[in-house]
């Protein structure tokens, strides 16, 4: 009985039958051990059961019933029995499957030593687990140790086997793959060929093991950028397959992947999606067995769809991988998974859920061997990017420089993954403004490119690059021209390459020579920059704008507008995103016909400024205050002062309501809303918004004289307009007061002021003009305008210049026709405390 079920067994598992294979396997265990007891055929029986369990899929039945094997045949057998090795070795294959690197190194070892006392150093099993070690070898990245291994593998069984011996073609395959990850990829073509001749001359051509070699071909010259070559040899390998299977057999499903992947990685998605899919209908017919590659093909739908930009849809299926949980789940694939879901919800701009993401990838990577911290700094850095890009910058030059710091403690050779960290560092520093770091953290990428590449080499021109801009942030334009100009003497060598990247360093330059109003200079880069641009590209949308403003700065508003409109062509042909962009262009059009005098085209564009600002910003953002302005101020010239008046006032709603006052916009809001009523006779929304104007020039722009003056000008304007003198003098002896405190007595404003007050006096006191002078010469304005004058200075404590003055009003009254006693004496009295006061003064 025993025998028929281990031969009844023993056919299911080579039909792939294996739960049958189990059921009967189970049942020879238990009638052994119900007759038998503890006996040492049960250990070959605990394998064989280990064996299905392992084809299952089912690594801890797998191990648990090794272990029982092992454990029996350490009772019954020498220590150094081959049979034991033998189990070690199938265990250290278990703990490989499961990712416990530590511990399948620990048993291949003991498999090792076993196999070296009882068989000798060569002999094949030495060979097979010396491959085993080089594989484990590889899997945690010591590369160096993996090819000894592999390399002592040949050795024996090229002692042993003959030449030609498909064994020796599987260590050359292995031996490709380190040279591959080494990135010696002409050695890896190498032992691929070797691999490749042995298949060819004892397999026949449609052997499935050289549709595997193919796979390895494909996957060199993938990694070396040969990307034709490397379709070219995964199609080979497909070709095979075909041939040999039906539509639906599982090897069919690896070649699809691999196809899938080769799109992949040359950016053709709906290829790639195209096979994966391919891949997964087969995976799917064939579950349970083929979990772990539904799970992986979901993942690597998901990769697609997100360098597709489909980010919905690449979650959907992220998400249906990990709903695929196997007893033997590989906790860095499920890492990998969660990393792709924080960037996906990163480009979605969902910043809590990528956090949860790379923070579960974080937690997983520390729970592995340490030799996964490249993953972890790779995380971090993703962390960092998600606060960079929600622009908290402190939080994320944080994670940059634990990313930094795991690299250059645990991969001290990767120096393109530094440089990166560097650059990211440097950019965050930007953001900061603390470009004194940033440009630090630049030129340490640059020290290591400088010592580890070629001077010509084209990687240098980012970096000068990064540095220069940094410098134009700084607006030190001699440093920034410097860098920019190294950056473009290496970019000019590999214009092919670096077509699109010329078009961004010339314009930086055009726009450094804007800045410095170096306008014919900024005009000729701005050129260069679009002679590299690709036609109708959104890069020469910046040098347009470029030109725009050089030619409205010179007033040339025929070129401007020509350079706008060929801005805005381009924006609508690309369909360009930057909608505040389109906006900002509708608005420096306004601007040049409002110059113009062209109000009704000025407003059009402010309008068509307005609709897109309406459309994507909020309703408070202070652009529309800015917006909101212009058009008022065009309705002001139009003459349509109800509409001005309207504008203005949106203008004030959204200013009121910025968070961050800014008094000087705020107050002349005020004014220019004052003025308005003023044009409509409204003096009681005149004087309103005049109080209000003065309350925050009072409060928070008390340097500002000028604009003080002119707001109480404009109230003692209404006050006299009102017939109310008194007031209106009152008024306008506070200007004159504040002028007098930083202007000299005869400033030509002051005088003007002089003036009205004048006229003030002559309405007031029903005088006769009697001065007719041209205002261009002196001026002689009543006593009391002098008086007045002069009683200011006597309160600024300048009893000079407040006596001289007292003087002159004393004199101007005499010469009337008809002298005024009062004021005489009131002059002469002013003239005797001056007098008194300069004394004093003069003595102390």
């Amino acid at each position: 009985m025993i025998c028929i079920y281990n031969n009844l067994a023993m056919t299911y598992r080579h039909k792939a039958n294996y739960r049958n294979s189990l059921e009967y396997y189970k049942k020879i265990l238990h009638i052994k051990s119900s007759f038998y007891g503890l006996d040492p055929t049960l250990a070959s029986m605990y394998n064989n059961i280990a064996l299905v369990y392992t084809e299952l899929n089912d690594n801890d039945e797998a191990l648990s019933n090794y272990m029982k094997a092992l454990e029996i045949e350490l009772k019954f057998l020498p220590s150094n029995h081959d049979k034991i090795g033998t189990t070690y070795n199938n265990i250290g294959l278990l703990y490989r499957n499961k990712l416990h690197y530590n511990e399948a190194l620990s048993n291949y070892e003991k498999a090792r030593e076993i196999f070296l006392n009882s068989l000798g150093k060569d002999h094949l099993n030495i060979a097979s687990v010396d491959h085993n070690i080089g594989d484990i070898y590889y899997k945690i990245g010591q590369f160096d140790k993996a090819f000894d291994y592999f390399k002592e593998a040949i050795d024996i069984q090229s002692k042993l086997l003959s030449d030609n011996h498909v064994d020796l073609a599987k260590s050359f395959n292995s031996m490709a793959a380190i040279y591959c990850q080494k990135e010696n990829y002409a050695e890896a073509l190498d032992y691929c060929k070797k691999a490749h001749d042995i298949q060819t001359n004892c397999l026949p051509k449609n052997h499935p093991d050289l549709a595997a070699t193919y796979i390895n071909y494909g996957t060199i010259n993938l990694k070396s950028n040969k990307y034709s070559e490397a379709l070219k040899y995964y199609e080979d390998s497909l070709e095979i397959m075909l041939t040999l299977y039906k539509d639906d057999h599982c090897d069919l499903q690896s070649t699809y992947d691999a196809i899938g992947e080769i799109y992949l990685s040359i950016e053709n998605y709906e290829k790639s999606i195209e096979y994966y899919e391919k891949a997964l209908k087969i995976q799917l017919k064939m579950l349970p067995q083929t979990e772990n590659e539904v799970r992986l093909t979901f993942s690597c739908l998901g990769s697609a769809y997100s360098k597709q930009g489909n980010y919905s849809e690449s979650i959907k299926n992220f998400e249906k991988a990990l709903q695929i949980r196997s007893k033997s789940e590989n906790q860095l694939e499920i890492a990998s998974i969660f990393s792709s879901m924080g960037f996906n919800y990163q480009n979605q701009r969902n910043y809590s859920e990528a956090l949860r993401y790379y923070e579960k990838t974080i937690e997983i990577h520390s729970n592995l061997l340490t030799t996964f911290y490249r993953s972890q700094a790779v995380t971090n850095n993703n962390i960092g990017n998600v606060y960079f890009d929600q622009n908290k910058y402190p939080e994320a030059l944080e994670y940059f420089k634990i990313s930094l710091n795991m690299q250059m403690k645990y991969f001290e050779t990767n120096y393109s993954d530094q440089i990166h960290i560097y650059y990211k560092i440097g950019h965050t520093y930007r953001k900061l403004k603390e470009y004194d770091n940033a440009i630090i953290n630049y030129k340490k990428a640059l020290e290591i490119q400088t010592n580890y590449l070629s001077l010509n080499d084209d990687k240098f021109a980012k970096t000068f690059y990064y540095i220069g801009y940094t410098f134009y942030e700084q607006e030190n334009s001699a440093n920034a021209l410097d860098y920019f100009n190294k950056a473009l003497e290496i970019q000019l060598k590999y214009t092919d390459i670096h077509s699109e990247d010329l078009s961004i360093t010339y314009n930086n330059i055009a726009g450094v020579y804007l800045r410095d109003k170096n306008y014919d200079k900024a005009i000729f880069n701005a050129n260069e920059s679009m002679k590299y641009c690709p036609k109708n590209h959104e890069l020469s949308i910046a040098s347009y704008d470029i030109i725009g403003i050089i030619y409205l700065e010179q007033k040339q508003f025929h070129n401007a507008l020509d350079a706008y409109s060929e801005k805005i062509n381009i924006m609508k042909d690309i369909s360009y995103e930057n909608r505040l962009e389109l906006s900002k262009t509708y608005h420096n059009i306004g601007m040049m016909h409002f110059y113009e005098l062209n109000y009704d085209l000025a407003l059009a564009n402010f309008q068509q400024e307005l609709d897109i600002e309406l459309e994507i910003l909020e309703s408070t953002h202070p652009n529309l205050a800015v917006t909101y302005h212009h058009i008022a101020r065009v309705y002001g010239k139009k003459q349509n002062s109800k509409k001005k008046l309207e504008y203005f006032h949106k203008e004030l709603n959204i200013r009121l309501t910025t968070p961050q006052l800014n008094y000087s916009d705020l107050a002349a809001n005020y004014h220019n809303l004052s003025l308005t009523y003023y044009e409509l006779l409204d003096f009681v929304g005149a004087f309103k918004m005049n109080e209000e104007a003065l309350k925050i020039a009072c409060e928070h722009l008390s340097n500002d004289y000028e604009f003080l003056i002119t707001l109480y000008c404009d109230a003692g304007a209404m006050y006299f307009t009102e017939k109310d003198y008194d007031k209106s003098l009152e008024i306008y002896e506070k200007a004159i007061e504040i002028g007098l405190n930083y202007l000299p007595v005869d400033d030509v404003n002051l005088k003007n002021i002089y003036e009205i007050l004048d006229e003030i006096y002559y309405k007031k006191n029903n005088l006769i003009d009697l001065s007719s002078k041209n205002i261009s010469q002196t001026k002689q304005f009543t006593s009391l305008t002098y008086y007045t004058i002069g009683n200011i200075f006597n309160k600024m404590n300048n009893y000079e210049r407040a006596l001289e003055l007292y003087q002159n009003a004393h004199q101007i009254e005499l010469q009337m026709l008809s002298t005024n006693r009062l004021y005489i004496e009131k002059y002469q009295d002013s003239i005797a405390q001056a007098k008194t006061n300069l004394t004093k003064s003069t003595l102390e």
